[in-house]
């Protein structure tokens, strides 16, 4: 880590909103203890929306989705920090009552002002952002599914990537959580998850999009055949996909290729020398 850079609690936080209620939270703002200087930051309201599968996020464009960034404001918006120390930015949020039912999106992004060190270079700013998740009383709309499930059966290299595309046709956000484990096949041993690691994660899935998930298995065996199982829940359902992975590297195949061919040519050799006896013995 930087050590002149500020650290944002919550990233995220979920609040369930009625129209015409106001609501107060805060967010955090921190100076590391190894910090070397005194800090100043900003912090300003911004939409949330995401324009992709792999979820980028679009801090700029208004959406129907991104109208909590008109109602929520900040009691204080700048400040100094020194080392080890923190600070709370309070904030409000007054909903309209006339606001539309389902899920609204907002950030505040904390920026961190340039700085001059000892050899009088400006340092990068740098920007975080808390993330806010609403959902506003009334007609909400859950609905999606799970669309599809990439389990690989055959492998050159590790990690090995596992992909599911997962949509949201509703009109407030909805949380997938995903269960999964590895297993070798013939110890039954479990490698995935280790006991640094949990089995289950989960992901929040936007209103009105489809999200591409990719997750990364680290620690396979190079060379083995291990069992996938992955269990989705999204919207009440549990979505159940298994199957059989064969790891296997290039230079095994190169080894097993090699050995054939050092086979067939002993034997045509063989052959050969054989043949060659008979016609001398005749």
């Amino acid at each position: 880590m930087d050590q002149n850079t500020i650290v944002v609690s919550p990233m995220s936080q979920f609040i369930s909103l009625e129209p015409g209620q106001t609501y107060s939270g805060t967010i955090t703002v921190a100076n590391p203890s190894d910090a070397t200087s005194d800090v100043t930051y900003s912090a300003s309201v911004k939409p949330y929306n995401v324009t992709d599968q792999a979820y980028t996020a679009d801090l700029a464009t208004m959406s129907n989705y991104s109208e909590l960034v008109n109602w929520l404001t900040l009691d204080s918006s700048t400040g100094t920090l020194s080392p080890n120390s923190t600070a709370e930015i309070p904030f409000s949020v007054t909903v309209p009552a006339n606001a539309p039912a389902g899920g609204q999106y907002a950030t505040i992004v904390v920026s961190q002002a340039p700085s001059t060190t000892d050899n009088n270079t400006v340092s990068s700013v740098v920007g975080l952002a808390s993330l806010i998740y609403a959902d506003i009383a009334g007609e909400t709309i859950h609905a999606g599914e799970v669309l599809d499930t990439t389990l690989p059966g055959f492998s050159l290299v590790t990690p090995v990537s596992i992909t599911t595309t997962i949509t949201n046709t509703g009109n407030v956000h909805d949380t997938a959580y995903i269960n999964l484990t590895v297993t070798n096949t013939f110890t039954g041993e479990k490698i995935f998850p280790t006991s640094e690691d949990s089995s289950t994660f989960s992901e929040v899935i936007m209103p009105d999009s489809t999200r591409l998930i990719v997750r990364e298995l680290t620690g396979l065996p190079p060379l083995g055949i291990v069992r996938i199982d992955q269990t989705i829940t999204y919207q009440g359902v549990d979505s159940t996909f298994s199957q059989t992975l064969v790891l296997c590297p290039i230079w095994f195949i190169a080894l097993v290729a090699f050995t054939i061919f050092s086979i067939f040519f002993a034997l045509i050799f063989r052959a050969r020398s054989h043949r060659k006896t008979s016609q001398l013995s005749t």
